[in-house]
């Protein structure tokens, strides 16, 4: 079994050597790492990677991780001959068992597969959760914000799904070649991975979450908006743009859209710079309706 780790990496140096350690552990054929413009000296170390295994690609301009993983991919397609792609950012890592276990499972080289996704403390990131049903009505929004656990497959329990998150997707390399236009550089980051997954979903091909596969993710439990107030604008401004990308596919609903603005409108109550917070909450939506797309923060 051929398979390649693909990643791609902006400004996290001290993240992307646990990364890199890891990923070098394991009996990749392959190593893709994407590095995104950073300009914290990752370059020059990358450049120091003694390793046969590793294909290092320089970009010039960072276009958040859906253009990295566009760029890698499309690397890959043309130049790699390999049967299966791992997605994974800079912060994150598959176990040492991984590939072991993919290998025992036997996968169909027509699926694609997801995995399970821990911090370091062992908890599950919920953020990685693979859509297996996702809210479309008013009530089922409703009953999305009392238990998102009947809409998301349970960290537990192997299921098939409609969705997949970059962190631990799994995807066959011919699939991939035929479909990488499809992971778009206009959303620069946030939603990518979920339009992606789901438009492939609506074409037919089949999403498995395995909980045998088990990917390390060095994030926090909870999120802090402070100083980090831009990411709004892209999870406020990518809701509206699937539509325009993916030949009038829209993953949320109407409904979804308005309940997840309310939520993001109450969550800037908790951050110091609010000002900050609500004008790149209120452009990115403006942006979104007015489908402009691209970096812009």
């Amino acid at each position: 079994m051929n398979v390649t780790a693909l990643i791609v990496t902006f400004n996290r140096l001290n993240k992307l050597k646990d990364t890199v350690m890891a990923t070098r552990r394991l009996p990749f054929q392959h190593i893709v790492i994407v590095n995104n413009a950073s300009c914290d000296g990752t370059k020059e170390w990358l450049e120091t990677i003694d390793d046969s295994r590793v294909s290092i690609l320089h970009k010039n301009n960072n276009n958040g991780g859906a253009g990295g993983f566009h760029y890698g991919s499309e690397f890959i397609s043309k130049s790699i001959l390999t049967d299966w792609v791992i997605f994974y950012d800079d912060d994150a890592y598959p176990c040492e068992d991984f590939l072991v276990c993919f290998e025992r499972m036997n996968p169909n080289i027509n699926d694609i597969y997801c995995s399970v996704v821990k911090n370091k403390e062992g908890e599950v990131c919920r953020m990685n959760l693979p859509w297996k049903l996702k809210p479309a009505s008013f009530f089922e929004n409703i009953k999305y914000l009392r238990d998102p656990s009947t809409f998301t497959a349970k960290p537990g329990l192997s299921s098939e799904v409609i969705s997949f998150s970059f962190v631990g997707a799994v995807i066959p390399a011919k699939l991939l070649s035929e479909t990488y236009t499809f992971i778009k550089e206009e959303l620069f980051l946030y939603y990518d991975d979920v339009y992606y997954s789901s438009y492939l979903n609506l074409m037919g091909y089949k999403i498995n979450f395995r909980i045998e596969l088990e990917f390390i993710h060095d994030v926090k439990a909870s999120t802090n908006w402070d100083n980090q107030e831009w990411k709004i604008y892209y999870l406020s401004r990518n809701l509206f743009l699937s539509k325009y990308l993916y030949h009038n596919f829209e993953y949320f609903s109407s409904y979804a859209k308005v309940f997840r603005l309310i939520k993001y409108f109450l969550i800037g109550s908790t951050c110091k710079n609010k000002r900050r917070y609500y004008s790149y909450l209120v452009k990115g939506i403006f942006h979104g309706i007015k489908k402009i797309s691209g970096y812009n923060h």
